[in-house]
């Protein structure tokens, strides 16, 4: 029977991903990691390679069930997958049921799946280089969304449904925030909280979070109008990562103190305003982030509006220009299409977990 071309084409990039797995996770690595965090490694079908394997294929085939991705992978996987075969991979008696695949997916603990997501990143960063031409370090794109959990009791506890004029929804909703190579568009582990409710966070602490447990060191931080406020540049600052922000006119205008005019690119220093302070009391009282200010008239390509475009930076006029910034603040629309891309195909809006725990490792 003939093989279909998009079938034939799907199955070399499936071979390609399964072989970046063996690379990067197999070995010495994962025995370590376990060993490390106190998972005794069983002769059972279902031990942790295989677990995490089976939901990256539940999450690259547009959340498959469990169902579908015990009877699509378990038989053709690899003997590296078994370092230690157990009596039903030997004699070759893998029942296509999948509540042994559930059971292990909940005893493995989200440590091990954090780690073996970073693994990934830092394997896939160092074979693809990455560091911004113009800079020579990485930059990130730093960028929010939201999901929509199952409707259980735990997740709704910890993630309740926003809420309007006409009630409360149905769906528990989880804030997460992102950070993307910019140059090749690969993604490190989100950190995330609740949208509403008493826990609800911002997304400014959510970058602070990111910035404390997952930013590689020295890396540029670009965000966009969202994250232009004091506390991100601060908190960027203190950890000397230069950031490109985009800005609200009024804010720069009062940083400013004038108004905005195309080409400007001044060295100004942005101290908190009261409303800033308010909302961050632990600022220092010499609290301060010195940079430049750009101001750009752009006039968009699909026919709208020229705005004026209102860029704040750490990075000195010696190690950027102008046109290096604006340059660098546009990649971010490519990150933009590919989150829209990826949301749609592989159905990202929905997650398909019943507890907070396996929620996470699908985040991941």
């Amino acid at each position: 029977m003939p093989v279909h071309p998009q079938a034939a084409f799907e199955g070399v990039l499936w071979a390609d991903v399964l072989s970046l797995y063996l690379q990067l996770v197999i070995g010495e690595f994962m025995e370590r990691v376990l060993r490390q965090e106190g998972v005794r490694q069983n002769n059972r079908l279902y031990n942790p390679l295989v677990v995490m394997w089976l939901m990256v294929y539940q999450r690259l085939h547009g959340n498959a069930s469990m169902e579908r991705a015990v009877a699509n992978v378990v038989h053709g996987l690899p003997a590296e997958f078994w370092p230690r075969p157990c009596k039903r991979r030997r004699e070759n008696q893998v029942s296509s049921h999948d509540g042994s695949y559930s059971t292990a997916r909940q005893e493995l603990p989200v440590r091990v799946v954090e780690r073996i997501a970073d693994r990934v990143l830092e394997g896939l960063l160092a074979q693809t280089g990455g560091a911004t031409p113009m800079f020579g370090r990485r930059a990130w794109f730093v960028d929010g969304t939201s999901l929509r959990a199952p409707h259980r009791p735990k997740l709704k506890q910890e993630f309740p449904p926003t809420s309007n004029q006409h009630g409360e929804s149905h769906w528990p909703v989880v804030k997460m925030l992102v950070a993307h190579d910019l140059e090749t568009g690969l993604a490190m582990r989100p950190v995330w909280g609740a949208m509403s409710g008493a826990q609800a966070v911002s997304e400014q602490a959510l970058f602070e979070k990111l910035l404390r447990e997952r930013m590689p060191a020295g890396g540029v931080l670009v965000g966009d109008i969202n994250f232009g406020v004091f506390s991100v540049a601060y908190a960027a600052d203190q950890r000397q990562h230069p950031v490109v922000l985009r800005m609200q006119e009024h804010r720069a205008r009062a940083l400013l103190g004038g108004p905005l005019v195309d080409g400007i690119d001044r060295e100004v220093e942005w101290r908190p305003s009261r409303a800033d302070r308010k909302s961050h009391p632990d600022l220092p009282a010499d609290a301060g982030v010195r940079g430049r200010l750009l101001v750009t008239l752009v006039r968009p390509d699909n026919g709208a509006g020229a705005f004026l475009l209102v860029l704040f930076t750490t990075l000195p006029a010696a190690e950027a220009s102008r046109e290096d910034l604006l340059q660098l603040y546009g990649k971010r629309w490519n990150i933009e299409l590919d989150l829209r891309t990826l949301k749609g195909t592989l159905k990202l809006e929905q997650l398909t977990c019943t507890s907070p725990e396996i929620g996470a490792c699908q985040a991941l």
